[in-house]
C-alpha cells in the first residue's frame, strides 16, 4: 500500500465491555478466536508500525502537508482481508 490509498480492511475488532482480567497465552487466543465483532474499516492509509496499519478517515487536499481527521491504528494480527479501493494519485 502507498501513503493515500483508499483502502478497505476487514478485520476482527476484539473489543468489548467486559473484558476478562489476566489470561493465560492460551486462554488470551481462545478469547480473540470467539469474542468481538468481524467489521470493515475504510480510509486512508497513511502509514503502518510493526504491529498496526494506519488509516484515516478524512484527508485534507494538501498533498504535500495533509491535516488528517478520525484516525484508526488497525491490529495487523487480526485483518483478514485488504483490498486497495483506490490508488492515491
Amino acid at each position: 500500500m502507498t501513503k493515500g490509498d483508499l483502502v478497505e480492511i476487514i478485520w476482527r475488532d476484539t473489543h468489548v465491555a467486559a473484558t476478562p482480567g489476566w489470561l493465560t497465552v492460551q486462554d488470551h487466543a481462545e478469547w480473540c478466536k470467539d469474542c468481538g465483532d468481524v467489521v470493515k474499516s475504510c480510509g486512508y492509509y497513511v502509514g503502518e508500525c510493526k504491529d498496526f496499519y494506519q488509516l484515516v478517515g478524512d484527508m485534507d487536499d494538501k498533498p504535500d502537508d495533509p491535516y488528517y481527521l478520525r484516525p484508526i491504528n488497525i491490529a495487523k494480527g487480526f485483518i483478514k482481508k485488504i483490498r486497495v479501493v483506490r490508488k492515491a494519485k
